[in-house]
């Protein structure tokens, strides 16, 4: 079953065009380590520090 989940998904991207598979890789992007560290100190020095400080626990909890 988990197969035919992927390979469904495997024909939109394709069927999509490269609009679709160029906003995914930049999702992906913003996925990795680095990006979401960015992501946390901007929050954290510039949005607020008590919102970005629960995200950071509910994050780093979830690597552990």
């Amino acid at each position: 079953m988990d197969i035919d989940i992927l390979l469904s998904l495997q024909t939109f991207r394709n069927g999509s065009g490269a609009f679709l598979a160029d906003f995914l890789s930049k999702m992906t992007f913003l996925g990795e380590l680095n990006s979401a560290i960015v992501i946390m100190a901007i929050l954290y020095w510039g949005v607020s520090k008590e919102l970005d400080t629960c995200l950071l626990m509910g994050w780093s909890g979830n690597r552990l």
